[in-house]
């Protein structure tokens, strides 16, 4: 009988750390940044995803 392969649920643990390290650097700076934009206009409304998006782009164009 053949043994199927299962794919981890958790990619990260089969990252090399050098590729979890920057993985977990780059999530930490989306996150502060998009806290700040929420800052910026008071933690006003339910903008968490559109925050978060717009972190992560100004994060990787400063990455690239």
């Amino acid at each position: 009988m053949a043994k199927t392969q299962t794919k981890s649920k958790n990619a990260s643990a089969q990252l090399p750390d050098s590729n979890q390290a920057f993985t977990t650097t780059h999530h930490k700076m989306i996150e502060e940044a998009a806290y700040y934009i929420a800052e910026k206009r008071n933690f006003d409304g339910e903008r968490e995803l559109d925050d978060w998006l717009e972190a992560e782009r100004t994060i990787n164009q400063s990455i690239e």
